[in-house]
Protein backbone atom coordinates (compact mmCIF):
# COMPACT_ATOMS: atom_id res chain seq x y z
CA UNK A 1 0.00 0.00 0.00
CA UNK A 2 1.26 3.55 -1.08
CA UNK A 3 0.74 6.46 0.94
CA UNK A 4 -1.84 7.85 -1.60
CA UNK A 5 -4.02 5.16 -1.33
CA UNK A 6 -3.85 4.98 2.57
CA UNK A 7 -4.62 8.94 2.64
CA UNK A 8 -7.71 8.18 0.22
CA UNK A 9 -8.61 4.78 2.26
CA UNK A 10 -8.74 7.48 5.39
CA UNK A 11 -9.93 10.39 3.22
CA UNK A 12 -13.68 9.45 4.66
CA UNK A 13 -12.78 8.68 8.00
CA UNK A 14 -10.74 12.18 7.89
CA UNK A 15 -13.90 13.71 6.84
CA UNK A 16 -15.91 12.06 9.30
CA UNK A 17 -13.58 13.04 11.75
CA UNK A 18 -13.46 16.39 10.49
CA UNK A 19 -17.15 16.70 10.28
CA UNK A 20 -17.54 15.45 14.24
CA UNK A 21 -14.72 18.14 15.58
CA UNK A 22 -17.05 20.55 13.65
CA UNK A 23 -19.82 19.52 15.26
CA UNK A 24 -18.24 18.91 18.81
CA UNK A 25 -17.41 22.42 18.23
CA UNK A 26 -20.30 24.02 17.11
CA UNK A 27 -21.83 22.01 20.19
CA UNK A 28 -19.24 23.29 22.78
CA UNK A 29 -19.80 26.81 21.40
CA UNK A 30 -23.90 26.37 21.44
CA UNK A 31 -23.51 25.32 25.26
CA UNK A 32 -21.12 28.40 25.98
CA UNK A 33 -23.93 30.64 24.55
CA UNK A 34 -26.38 28.71 26.85
CA UNK A 35 -24.29 29.23 29.86
CA UNK A 36 -23.63 32.93 28.75
CA UNK A 37 -27.64 33.69 28.21
CA UNK A 38 -27.77 32.09 31.69
CA UNK A 39 -25.20 34.08 33.35
CA UNK A 40 -26.40 37.17 31.42
CA UNK A 41 -30.55 36.18 32.98
CA UNK A 42 -29.10 36.02 36.28
CA UNK A 43 -26.84 39.20 36.14
CA UNK A 44 -29.62 41.23 34.93
CA UNK A 45 -32.18 39.57 37.88
CA UNK A 46 -29.40 40.82 39.87
CA UNK A 47 -29.01 43.79 38.55
CA UNK A 48 -33.39 44.44 39.01
CA UNK A 49 -32.55 42.91 43.03
CA UNK A 50 -29.59 45.54 43.51
CA UNK A 51 -31.92 48.47 41.96
CA UNK A 52 -35.16 47.23 44.20
CA UNK A 53 -33.07 47.14 46.93
CA UNK A 54 -31.69 50.65 46.58
CA UNK A 55 -35.02 52.29 45.75
CA UNK A 56 -36.38 50.40 48.89
CA UNK A 57 -33.52 51.57 50.97
CA UNK A 58 -34.04 54.97 49.46
CA UNK A 59 -38.08 55.15 50.16
CA UNK A 60 -37.22 53.86 53.65
CA UNK A 61 -34.30 56.14 54.48
CA UNK A 62 -37.33 59.16 53.39
CA UNK A 63 -39.30 57.28 55.54
CA UNK A 64 -37.42 57.22 58.25
CA UNK A 65 -36.08 61.24 57.78
CA UNK A 66 -39.72 62.38 57.34
CA UNK A 67 -40.87 60.98 60.40
CA UNK A 68 -37.81 62.11 62.60
CA UNK A 69 -39.09 65.71 60.70
CA UNK A 70 -42.44 65.25 61.75
CA UNK A 71 -41.22 64.13 65.35
CA UNK A 72 -39.10 66.95 65.67
CA UNK A 73 -41.90 69.37 64.52
CA UNK A 74 -44.64 67.84 67.00
CA UNK A 75 -41.20 68.29 69.97
CA UNK A 76 -41.07 72.40 68.50
CA UNK A 77 -45.33 72.54 68.71
CA UNK A 78 -45.55 71.28 72.13
CA UNK A 79 -42.87 73.83 73.28
CA UNK A 80 -44.41 76.02 72.14
CA UNK A 81 -47.46 74.65 73.12
CA UNK A 82 -46.38 75.14 76.45
CA UNK A 83 -44.68 78.16 76.49
CA UNK A 84 -48.00 79.44 75.59
CA UNK A 85 -49.90 77.75 78.49
CA UNK A 86 -47.00 79.53 80.40
CA UNK A 87 -47.66 82.53 79.27
CA UNK A 88 -51.71 82.21 79.60
CA UNK A 89 -50.83 80.91 83.46
CA UNK A 90 -48.78 83.99 84.33
CA UNK A 91 -51.65 86.20 82.82
CA UNK A 92 -54.24 84.38 84.68
CA UNK A 93 -52.15 84.88 88.15
CA UNK A 94 -51.53 88.70 87.28
CA UNK A 95 -55.25 89.68 86.70
CA UNK A 96 -56.12 87.13 89.59
CA UNK A 97 -57.87 89.59 92.11
CA UNK A 98 -56.56 88.67 96.02
CA UNK A 99 -59.10 89.22 98.26
CA UNK A 100 -58.23 92.47 100.16
CA UNK A 101 -58.51 93.69 96.41
CA UNK A 102 -62.13 92.00 95.80
CA UNK A 103 -62.76 93.49 99.30
CA UNK A 104 -61.64 97.38 98.20
CA UNK A 105 -63.93 96.88 95.19
CA UNK A 106 -67.14 95.62 96.88
CA UNK A 107 -66.55 98.86 99.41
CA UNK A 108 -66.32 101.40 96.66
CA UNK A 109 -69.52 99.71 94.57
CA UNK A 110 -71.13 100.01 97.85
CA UNK A 111 -70.05 103.38 98.35
CA UNK A 112 -71.75 104.46 94.91
CA UNK A 113 -74.55 102.68 95.18
CA UNK A 114 -75.19 103.91 98.22
CA UNK A 115 -74.38 107.52 97.31
CA UNK A 116 -76.79 106.99 94.00
CA UNK A 117 -79.49 105.66 96.64
CA UNK A 118 -79.36 109.26 98.70
CA UNK A 119 -79.14 111.18 95.49
CA UNK A 120 -82.11 109.32 94.16
CA UNK A 121 -83.81 109.53 98.13
CA UNK A 122 -83.24 113.47 98.08
CA UNK A 123 -84.63 113.86 95.00
CA UNK A 124 -87.76 112.49 95.80
CA UNK A 125 -87.98 114.67 98.95
CA UNK A 126 -87.67 117.85 96.87
CA UNK A 127 -90.49 116.35 94.31
CA UNK A 128 -92.87 115.47 97.88
CA UNK A 129 -91.83 119.01 99.45
CA UNK A 130 -92.58 120.55 95.98
CA UNK A 131 -95.75 118.70 96.00
CA UNK A 132 -96.92 119.21 99.42
CA UNK A 133 -95.94 123.01 99.02
CA UNK A 134 -98.31 123.39 95.53
CA UNK A 135 -100.97 121.57 97.40
CA UNK A 136 -100.73 123.56 100.56
CA UNK A 137 -100.87 127.06 98.17
CA UNK A 138 -104.18 128.03 97.11
CA UNK A 139 -102.95 130.08 94.32
CA UNK A 140 -100.63 127.42 92.68
CA UNK A 141 -103.63 125.01 93.42
CA UNK A 142 -105.54 127.19 90.38
CA UNK A 143 -102.77 127.37 87.85
CA UNK A 144 -102.51 123.31 88.24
Amino acid sequence: MTTAQKFRSDAHIMARRENEFKQATMMNDIRGHHNMSHKAHWEAKTNKMIEKNIVRDRISDMRRREAMNLEQRKGKLAELLAAEDRIYEQEFNDNLETPEQVREKMFERLQSLKGKREAERTDEVARRQDMKFKAQNDTLRRED
